[in-house]
């Protein structure tokens, strides 16, 4: 499937490469059995980008180290095509104390810079976990991103 998504971290490395592969417990994961999204290496601080438009539908700034079972400080946002929700959604995680930019309910434009990588919650080193939804199910991100994208 082509898609017209940015690569959410100009620069960053993909670090997971196959969509619930079988890693460590996480939140939302399949009782450790599956990962929902992809991880993209990056060093801390490094902005992160809307990967298309869209209304900011969460958001979490608030989270300061680790915490077991948690995304950390994330934003997700519902995409729009015209102004009408797609049915697609988007979730940045583990994102610096505070740099998570923007309001619930918000605007967001495609490559606009909406946070930065950091290593909040359930996290080891600095990266970002990059989730995809499609009409409220996860899908695999890589049918709608690229790191050449």
């Amino acid at each position: 499937m082509s898609t017209q998504f940015s690569w959410p971290v100009p620069g960053g490395t993909r670090t997971s490469h196959n969509f619930r592969c079988k890693c460590p417990k996480h939140i939302g994961s399949d009782n450790g059995n599956g990962h929902p999204g992809v991880d993209i290496a990056a060093p801390e601080g490094r902005d992160i980008i809307a990967v298309a438009d869209g209304i900011i539908s969460a958001i979490e700034n608030n989270i300061v180290g680790f915490q077991e079972k948690s995304y950390g400080n994330y934003i997700e946002i519902e995409h729009t095509t015209n102004g009408v929700k797609n049915g697609l959604k988007t979730r940045y995680c583990h994102c610096v104390y505070k740099s998570v930019l923007g309001e619930k309910g918000g605007k967001v434009v495609k490559n606009q810079r909406i946070a930065k990588v950091g290593n909040s919650g359930n996290s080891q080193d600095a990266h970002l976990h990059f989730e995809v939804h499609k009409n409220n199910t996860l899908v695999d991100p890589y049918l709608y991103v690229s790191p050449n994208s």
